[in-house]
């Protein structure tokens, strides 16, 4: 968050996907909050919730419901490969798969348990 924060122009927009799950530099939030302050910087968070499940009246966006279906389509028809994303393994061969993906050796993104 600081280091994009730091690249954005005054008045630019940060916004955040996701959080880490524990804490991963010792970074302290006054840094943050003088960016903010300094730079007129906004920051957004979860800003997909704000997509409405169904489409309204009259809004010409898809809602939630409308775009996950596409996405689903496109992963069916084969417009979106994702085959060399993650590994198919026997569910014996967790533990050692979790251990690759610890110590950032495996050989793709993630591993699927057959």
């Amino acid at each position: 968050m600081l280091l994009a924060g730091a690249a954005l122009r005054v008045g630019g927009e940060l916004s955040l996907v996701g959080v880490p799950w524990r804490p991963r530099d010792d970074a302290h939030l006054h840094a943050l909050m003088d960016l903010v302050f300094h730079r007129y910087l906004t920051i957004r968070s979860g800003w997909k919730w704000q997509i409405p499940w169904e489409a309204g009246t009259g809004d010409s966006l898809p809602g939630m419901r409308a775009q996950l279906e596409l996405a689903l389509r496109w992963l069916a028809n084969g417009t979106v490969v994702v085959d060399d994303l993650a590994s198919v393994i026997s569910a014996s061969e967790a533990p050692h798969a979790y251990e690759k993906l610890r110590r950032r050796q495996a050989p793709r993104l993630t591993y699927l348990l057959d």
